[in-house]
């Protein structure tokens, strides 16, 4: 059932739109982490210290990337567009073993960790 749900999703077009959008807006703006920092009041850069993040549609990484650099152990970025994922390798480049940025679809996730 899970990977019929993908299948019905992809067909659909939306992951090469948002992946077609990352690659053309694909740098960082001064407001993205004023943003991030917006959608995630409950934790302050001395809590990320430790934690193992799952990033769910990723799309560019910008939410991973905000979240390494606020001293999160390890992120795992998933999409399923291979567009928006090369975008996120270029950005999470410089975390290398900190960072994983893997196609999978949300239906199919595999816990491994406890996330975030």
């Amino acid at each position: 059932m899970k990977h019929l749900k993908l299948k019905n999703y992809i067909q659909k077009g939306s992951p090469e739109r948002f992946g077609h959008a990352w690659s053309i807006y694909s740098k960082l703006n001064p407001d993205y982490e004023e943003q991030f920092l917006r959608w995630i009041p409950f934790l302050s850069p001395l809590e990320w210290s430790g934690l193992n993040v799952l990033d769910v549609g990723c799309g560019m990484g910008r939410n991973s990337y905000y979240a390494l650099m606020n001293g999160a152990k390890s992120c795992t970025s998933i999409d399923v567009s291979f567009k928006s994922l090369n975008q996120a390798k270029k950005l999470l480049k410089k975390f290398k073993t900190k960072s994983k940025v893997l196609f999978c679809s949300a239906y199919d996730i595999e816990i491994e960790k406890k996330w975030i």
